[in-house]
């Protein structure tokens, strides 16, 4: 009885812990302080306009992505001449 007791004890300590966490496995605010919001699209057709050969590579990790045009299927119709 004490040994089922103590695993039901567990289970419902391990479900309240899972609860606390952030779905999408995000850091906790105070851990994204050096992170840039940044539109998607904009972000994207600025990249499409700037297509030299010699240029770096972009570094996007740091980079929280806003999806504003998630539902407009014309976002990219100027880029799609």
């Amino acid at each position: 009885m004490t040994r089922s007791l103590m695993t039901v004890t567990a289970a419902l300590g391990l479900l309240v812990l899972a609860g606390c966490s952030d779905s999408q496995g995000l850091a906790p605010p105070e851990d994204n302080l050096g992170q840039q919001n940044a539109d998607f699209t904009t972000f994207v057709k600025q990249e499409l306009e700037n297509t030299r050969n010699d240029r770096e590579a972009v570094a996007i990790n740091d980079i929280d992505f806003r999806f504003n045009d998630r539902n407009n299927p014309r976002a990219y119709d100027d880029v799609l001449r």
